[in-house]
């Protein structure tokens, strides 16, 4: 199959398009857990939109390799525009990665090797990998919220992001003791349902 014909580079374009946006909602979504005072999830939310860039990135050489300069049309897509608190957002980040992780890449990994397009079918396979991991890391960071983020049952050990203090407790201090910044640095390590 012609790869200008094929539904692969129209996947691919949807794909580049809709890793593009999610970029753009996962800055935004860092900066209001900032506002929220959530420091690890607003590193979480720039980190996981800095790899979404990436996907974008290569989804777009994908395309480039074999149509450089052309314009693809895609019509069959439909992009999330949400924003919302951190817990929402959150919320919505998780079921966005789930929907590619689960659903949307497999099937374009499926289509590309129908029509041939074997290296496309790996790339998309492998960033679905990525998803999976995005999806499970929101998706346990909503929970925490839900429960009381800075508060767990038992005792928990709290790294300040800042100065690397450690703190044991079901708390972290409100106030680092040698940094003096917010318990919004402190990220929990402990089991997840602690």
């Amino acid at each position: 199959m012609e790869f200008k014909n094929s539904q692969t580079v129209k996947n691919l374009m949807s794909s580049f398009v809709g890793e593009s946006g999610v970029y753009q909602r996962y800055s935004y979504y860092a900066k209001r857990a900032n506002k929220d005072g959530f420091k690890y999830i607003e590193d979480i939310f720039n980190e996981t939109a800095l790899n979404e860039l990436y996907h974008a990135k290569r989804f777009m050489f994908l395309i480039n390799k074999e149509l450089p300069g052309e314009k693809i049309m895609v019509d069959q897509a439909d992009y999330p525009v949400f924003y919302g608190t951190t817990l929402e957002n959150l919320k919505s980040a998780a079921l966005g990665e789930y929907e590619e992780a689960y659903e949307i890449y497999p099937t374009f990994a499926n289509t590309a090797r129908e029509e041939g397009f074997k290296e496309v079918a790996t790339y998309f396979d492998l960033i679905s990998d990525v998803e999976k991991f995005h999806h499970k890391r929101y998706d346990t960071l909503a929970q925490e919220v839900e429960r009381g983020y800075f508060h767990r049952e038992g005792d928990c050990d709290w790294i300040c992001l800042k100065c690397g203090h450690h703190h044991k407790g079901p708390n972290p201090p409100k106030v680092c003791p040698i940094c003096d910044h917010s318990e919004a640095y402190f990220k929990p390590i402990c089991p997840s349902g602690n």
